[in-house]
């Protein structure tokens, strides 16, 4: 059973019925089971809602209808990519679009603002955005907002980031799983040019990326916060990428491992 990843939103108010949604669903499928107790997948931005989910419940329950959690690819301590988003856009490989084209929707995604790089991850000696003027660290975001004139992605950065803590493990599971890609060249920082008369300059220009140890998407730091998880158990598989992992062959034989069914091979 898979929690929603990336497209799913992340305010605290939105999708009020998810919790209850998703509580009757694994009831449910644990009843038709015959009383066996349900595995919970959360990839990526699901890893966070999974998490929110089962801090919501009591011990008791999750005890009688989770056999275990696995987190996978999880952006626990946010990601360098959502504030590339924020800042200058991205069109996702669409060649023939600015990916200033698609900043003012993707700014509009209250997700966006919730998966930023998490500051108790990233110290302020240590700056995300590089600009020939100013850098900014993740302990500048209000400046940075005001900076590229949209105070309103502050706003939306305090009102999603009390809907849950990846810091805080669940609790009351028997089995808790920590999963993710690694060695993939993933983006660390962004560095923008001085404007001229063939560069914009920073905020509107597609900066240079600086890369690192990742999943391509999530930064290795962020990613491995749950393995400091009360309990988990730690597994990296080298070169998974971060939405190509659930495709896997080993994360699958690992799933089919841990819910005790056999993998089929037709």
């Amino acid at each position: 059973m898979e929690s929603p990843a990336d497209s799913a939103p992340s305010k605290r108010d939105e999708n009020p019925d998810f919790q209850q949604r998703l509580r009757l669903l694994i009831e449910e499928t644990y009843t038709i089971a015959g009383s066996r107790r349900v595995v919970l997948l959360g990839h990526s931005l699901g890893s966070l809602y999974s998490l929110a989910f089962l801090h919501a419940q009591s011990d008791d329950w999750k005890q009688k209808y989770i056999k275990a959690f696995l987190s996978v690819s999880g952006p626990l301590g946010g990601s360098v990519k959502a504030l590339k988003l924020e800042v200058s856009g991205d069109n996702f490989g669409i060649l023939i679009r600015s990916p200033l084209s698609f900043r003012e929707v993707q700014r509009s995604l209250p997700s966006t603002a919730f998966l930023m790089p998490d500051p108790r991850l990233w110290p302020p000696s240590e700056p995300i955005i590089i600009t020939p003027k100013l850098n900014y660290s993740a302990h500048d975001y209000q400046k940075l907002f005001s900076d590229i004139n949209f105070p309103q992605g502050y706003a939306l950065l305090q009102n999603t980031k009390p809907f849950v803590d990846g810091f805080m493990g669940p609790t009351g599971l028997d089995e808790v799983y920590c999963i993710h890609g690694s060695k993939v060249s993933t983006t660390y920082q962004l560095v923008y040019p001085e404007p001229s008369f063939f560069h914009k300059g920073f905020p509107d220009e597609y900066p240079t990326l600086i890369t690192g140890d990742g999943d391509g998407t999530v930064h290795l730091r962020s990613l491995q916060l749950c393995r400091f998880w009360p309990g988990a158990k730690y597994i990296v598989l080298e070169g998974a990428e971060h939405l190509q992992i659930v495709g896997d062959e080993r994360f699958l034989k690992l799933v089919h491992e841990i819910a005790g069914v056999q993998q089929s091979h037709v």
